[in-house]
């Protein structure tokens, strides 16, 4: 159980609570393991549209801190072939699995990628701290398809860097860690969570099954950082395909339990029984792989990643941490080794994770005695602007596009990204008319009359998607999530936009169709690649896109023709 000692002093929750309410954060969970092994919690705010507390049984997503449990499910695996544990055979020719298994072997009929070379030497440990090449390609996840059909289409995605060129952080490696548990434990990967590492551990309020999650009379609501309620994200089909990456969810006592397991190095304290090899429990806290060479803070190191952690060192104090986002959740854990303590803040509430990092850093300089730097989050946060609902602009407005808006529409396919139909504001047919009332009701209420287009675009972190355009044949990529109903108590429509990869990724995405003699061909994407990366090459569309979509037909060739009057 939790103590109460002089860590959260009434000044400093005071300091903490103030700063929590100036970010719009809902509800906020602080779960700090001391040095001495006991652990202390702070909790503040709401965890429900009704008003009740957050408490240290409330029960938060943790987004991408998730990928920690696949990687300690994974070593526990691959210590059960090393001790012929197994239930379930490796390949012919297979004798062990280890972090520096080829993931070809595992999968010799199905693994394959657009570099032949990564196809064939890229091995568990590459893919899992993120150095297979490709960029994050979330808009490729369709939870409609099953885990296998989106590993075979792999092949289809093009890579940025070529294989342990560069870290370039991705979802997809740790859906593809979730199914070699799969397939080599015996059980689908939430079963072998749950019963070869949580129940060990006795963390019996954290799930991966949105079953389990949903039922729970302590999830907690989750919010936009403008105080939209917004429903749990992760229902049957997205959990399944994020299970590895996204999808588990915790409770603040239980974190305490999680945290206990890393300061002590992959041993359950209470039993002193070692739940992963030391071996192991090196290859996923350690630096595998540099990710930022240099630093822009004077007190922090060049950060490195090991499998589901991040490593730097904070003032001579190496830090082992990592973030955590999801639609309406935010989560910071973190531990340092050397001076065996750990923190884990979790948020109801969409916000930038610099800014419960912020917050853990000054717990941290409490607990090691600094004192020349108080805790301000802004001097560690460049900005605190939204992640989530972008209001347009009048510099979004454009003037008229090259062709009629209707002549852009019509169904498009990408072998990676499978088909897309895009719907001009005159299209009538009945695939469009969901989606224009969606967008619609939602634009209405915002006032927006952008010259655009509009699709269905259901993958792991949207539900449609809105073309702006800019110039020419150019149209911005947007990504996004409509809510025309509203949702909870507010039945205003609203629009928001999971953007994970601000900071981190290329500016805003834009498309190019090439029109030929006044007939739409296609369209590239370009962005959602690192900053460094250079897409367009002085070559065609077709040969620069990220992504490239060849049209299949055009909106007006259904039964039911476009309205005849649109510009």
């Amino acid at each position: 159980m939790p103590t109460r000692t002089a860590l959260f002093s009434e000044p400093f929750t005071e300091e903490i609570d103030v700063q929590r309410k100036q970010d719009n954060i809902k509800g906020l969970a602080v779960t700090v393991l001391k040095p001495d092994g006991s652990i202390e919690m702070l909790t503040r705010g709401i965890s429900s549209e009704e008003g009740a507390p957050v408490t240290y049984n409330t029960i938060f997503n943790l987004g991408s801190c998730s990928k920690a449990f696949l990687a300690a499910s994974l070593a526990i695996l691959m210590d059960d072939f090393s001790k012929k544990k197994n239930t379930i055979p490796l390949p012919r020719g297979l004798s062990e699995l280890t972090w520096e298994t080829k993931v070809k072997h595992l999968f010799p009929q199905d693994w394959k990628l657009k570099d032949e070379w990564a196809t064939e030497k890229l091995n568990i440990k590459d893919l899992l701290s993120h150095t297979w090449g490709l960029p994050r390609s979330d808009n490729a996840l369709d939870p409609n398809s099953d885990i296998l059909d989106t590993i075979k289409r792999l092949q289809y995605l093009r890579p940025v860097y070529e294989l342990r060129q560069k870290w370039c952080y991705s979802n997809i490696p740790y859906i593809v860690g979730a199914y070699i548990i799969s397939e080599y434990s015996g059980m689908p990967y939430p079963n072998f969570l749950r019963e070869r590492v949580l129940k060990p551990l006795g963390m019996n309020s954290t799930f991966c099954s949105p079953e389990e999650i949903e039922s729970h009379r302590d999830l907690s609501h989750a919010w936009t950082a403008e105080g939209r309620r917004l429903p749990y994200w992760f229902d049957e089909k997205r959990a399944a395909l994020a299970a590895g990456a996204a999808s588990v969810a915790s409770s603040p006592i239980d974190l305490g339990q999680w945290l206990k397991f890393f300061v002590n190095e992959g041993v359950i304290p209470e039993r002193k029984e070692r739940l992963i090899s030391e071996a192991s429990f090196k290859v996923i806290t350690n630096a595998n792989v540099v990710v930022t060479g240099s630093s822009d803070q004077p007190l922090e190191s060049i950060v490195g990643y090991g499998i589901g952690w991040q490593r730097l060192s904070y003032r001579a104090h190496e830090i082992v941490e990592h973030t955590g986002l999801a639609p309406g959740f935010c989560t910071y854990i973190a531990f340092l080794p050397g001076d065996r303590f750990g923190i884990a803040l979790n948020s109801n509430t969409y916000v930038s994770p610099i800014i419960l990092r912020s917050t853990a850093l000054g717990i941290i300089h409490r607990i090691l005695g600094i004192n020349d730097l108080h805790f301000i989050p802004g001097n560690l946060e460049p900005s605190r602007k939204s992640l989530l609902e972008k209001e347009f602009t009048e510099d979004t407005l454009r003037k008229a596009s090259p062709l009629p808006l209707k002549l852009y529409s019509g169904s498009f396919f990408n072998k990676g990204y499978g088909e897309l139909k895009i719907c001009s504001p005159s299209c009538l047919d009945w695939d469009c008319k969901d989606v224009l009332d969606a967008f619609s009701a939602v634009d209405r209420n915002h006032h927006v009359e952008n010259h655009q287009l509009f699709s269905k675009w259901e993958k792991l972190w949207s539900t449609h998607l809105r073309f702006v355009h800019c110039s020419g044949n150019l149209f911005s990529f947007r990504p996004a999530v409509l809510y025309p109903d509203g949702y909870g108590k507010d039945s205003t429509p609203f629009e928001i936009n999971f953007d994970f990869l601000e900071g981190e990724m290329s500016s805003n995405a834009e498309v190019e169709f090439v029109v030929k003699e006044n007939k739409v061909m296609g369209f590239g994407i370009f962005g959602y690649v690192p900053k460094d990366v250079k897409l367009r090459r002085g070559g065609s569309v077709e040969e620069d896109a990220l992504v490239y979509f060849s049209r299949t037909s055009d909106c007006c060739s259904s039964r039911v023709a476009c309205n005849s009057g649109e510009n």
